[in-house]
């Protein structure tokens, strides 16, 4: 941020971290966006800057993702230096690889740091997730103040420099940057993301001919999120009434934020199934990892057996349950199979939806 040359040293700072990263014991989520595609342009910044285009690029970063710069100045009038700031660096980041972002966010951070002679700012965030950064640095030949604010969030991480002087350049001033590349985020994530694919669940038909033989399509209805859900910050559950054999039988779709809270709540499922008195079976065969429960109970002074096959397919579980009449478990093969099925209602949902982006 300070000089062309150092500008071009903090582009280069992600090549750094290529090797000896902590190991991620589950898959990194990786949406669709670009990172160029969040982080800001001109039509962000007041009308006068200009992109400095030996200093913005995408560049990969072997063994972590993407990352993309982009670095803008105006000319250091004393009409512009009252305004805000001269200078304005921005690095976006997009972790592809299994490893913790808030590890990566944290050598990034501490890099810039020791690159660029700054500090934390007083009183303001350094945590796992947000950082805010002052200093003083040559630009343009002048002495300037120097703000910097970085985010991490899902697998994208956001820096932010901005240079000029009091009072028009703040550490407001590089916050309020940062925050207009993550909205763009954020916009992105609430139209595609979990929270899209679980109203896309609901809205598409789940026809009978989806369906193994002998079942036919219900009702499609929200249901309250599971208590193990809620735990895992999931954001919807899709239940799929089924009729076919049997007193009921059942599809459902519990929709996460990201692959690491489903697969934290599927590892958590075994426990709680264990805790209500089921026998367990994990089934192979599947591209997806399968937990499948039994148990029988009492209800209205009858017996029931019940068996609900679980599977996990990206942030989101897939799960059937059968219930039988008379029975010590409900029929494994019917779970198994509407499963299966509702595993390709899912993969079919999920390209729709990525085709009309």
């Amino acid at each position: 941020m300070t000089s062309p040359s150092s500008i071009s040293v903090m582009v280069a700072i992600a090549v750094m971290f290529s090797t000896a990263l902590t190991p991620w014991s589950a898959q990194a989520q990786v949406p669709s966006m670009l990172p160029q595609e969040t982080a800001l342009d001109l039509g962000d910044v007041p009308d006068g800057f200009q992109i400095e285009p030996d200093l913005t690029r995408e560049q990969p970063v072997e063994n972590v993702g993407l990352s993309y710069t982009i670095a803008m100045h105006t000319d250091a009038s004393p009409e512009r230096l009252a305004s805000g700031p001269v200078r304005i660096w921005q690095q976006v980041i997009r972790i592809d690889q299994p490893i913790p972002p808030v590890d990566f966010f944290r050598r990034v951070r501490d890099q810039i740091i020791a690159d660029q002679n700054l500090g934390i700012f007083p009183g303001g965030q350094n945590n796992a997730t947000d950082v805010q950064l002052i200093g003083q640095a040559d630009v343009d030949g002048q002495e300037r103040l120097v703000f910097g604010a970085g985010r991490v969030r899902d697998n994208l991480i956001w820096f932010t420099l901005v240079g000029g002087a009091a009072p028009g350049t703040s550490i407001q001033s590089a916050i309020n940057l940062n925050n207009v590349a993550l909205a763009k985020y954020e916009k992105f994530r609430a139209s595609n993301g979990a929270p899209a694919l679980a109203d896309a669940l609901f809205r598409a038909p789940f026809l009978s001919d989806e369906l193994p033989t002998g079942f036919s399509s219900g009702n499609i209805i929200r249901s309250p999120i599971s208590d193990r859900g809620l735990a895992h910050g999931a954001v919807g559950e899709i239940d799929l009434q089924v009729e076919g054999p049997g007193a009921e039988n059942r599809i459902t779709f519990i929709v996460y934020p990201s692959e690491v809270q489903a697969q934290s709540s599927f590892e958590e499922a075994p426990a709680r199934a264990a805790e209500r008195g089921s026998q367990l079976a994990r089934p192979d065969g599947y591209a997806y990892p399968v937990l499948c429960a039994m148990r029988a109970g009492e209800l209205d002074g009858h017996t029931y057996g019940a068996t609900s096959c679980l599977g996990l397919v990206g942030n989101v579980e897939v799960s059937a349950s059968s219930l039988l009449a008379d029975a010590e478990m409900g029929a494994m093969q019917d779970s198994l199979e509407l499963m299966a099925a509702g595993v390709k209602h899912l993969q079919k949902v999920s390209a729709d939806t990525s085709a009309t982006r």
